[in-house]
């Protein structure tokens, strides 16, 4: 895995994290094991004031909790 930038205005932004030179996804994490169904997550993005909460199910489906 790689923490890469491609650009002036990417190098501002955000890393990439890539595996194999693709991004990385929730597959991967549980099938490695770093991840387990029933995990708790959260998106924060302060400076919008906004966060993002979902729990991880082996079926790779979206599961956010309601609001």
């Amino acid at each position: 895995m790689t923490d890469t930038t491609t650009g002036p205005a990417e190098a501002q932004s955000r890393a990439r994290y890539l595996l194999d030179g693709r991004r990385l996804t929730i597959a991967d994490l549980l099938g490695s094991g770093l991840l387990k169904e029933g995990a708790r997550l959260r998106f924060v993005r302060p400076r919008v004031g906004e966060s993002h909460e979902a729990v991880v199910t082996y079926a790779f489906r979206r599961n956010a909790p309601d609001r």
